[in-house]
């Protein structure tokens, strides 16, 4: 009868399969936390621009349904447009609320202070506003464009003066 000798442990040959294929296994975990990490800091830089640019017109459309009327003195229907606002404050005196680009920002002048509406890693490069009249009403059509890093961004509103009907 043949007896084979037997031993307890592995083999060099196995021992370097083993780690080669734990080597190669971790390798693609590895990756794939690094394509998830970083598609996460996308998705959050790209919420974050997104929600600032929607915060920009927002505010802006905030404004207009306050606004009695919109000035004679508004540049409208190119890009870049000028939107001037006519409105009032809490104390029933009259003000203007002045919306342009400059310098890839969307800004707003309103009672001697000027406020940057877009986040700074957006640079907008079309803001052009449309004036529709009614019999009965006025209303601003609102098409802002604009693009942070390689992400576009395309906003659109139509938004009706209150106290103009």
């Amino acid at each position: 009868m043949i007896r084979f000798k037997t031993t307890k442990g592995f083999s060099l040959i196995e021992a370097l399969i083993t780690i080669a294929l734990l080597a190669v296994a971790l390798s693609a975990i590895s990756q794939t936390l690094i394509l998830m990490v970083r598609s996460f800091n996308e998705i959050g830089k790209t919420r974050a621009v997104t929600s600032g640019a929607a915060g920009a017109l927002e505010r802006l459309g905030r404004e207009a349904r306050n606004a009695s009327s919109i000035d004679v003195g508004s540049v409208l229907g190119v890009d870049p447009s000028t939107l001037i606002l006519n409105t009032t404050d809490s104390n029933g005196n009259t003000l203007t609320a002045t919306f342009r680009l400059n310098a890839g920002s969307l800004l707003l002048d309103k009672a001697g202070v000027t406020a940057t509406l877009t986040p700074l890693t957006l640079v907008v490069s079309d803001f052009t506003v449309k004036q529709i009249t009614t019999s009965v009403s006025q209303a601003v059509k609102i098409d802002l464009t604009g693009v942070s890093g390689a992400l576009p961004i395309n906003l659109h509103d139509t938004i009706i003066l209150r106290g103009s009907y």
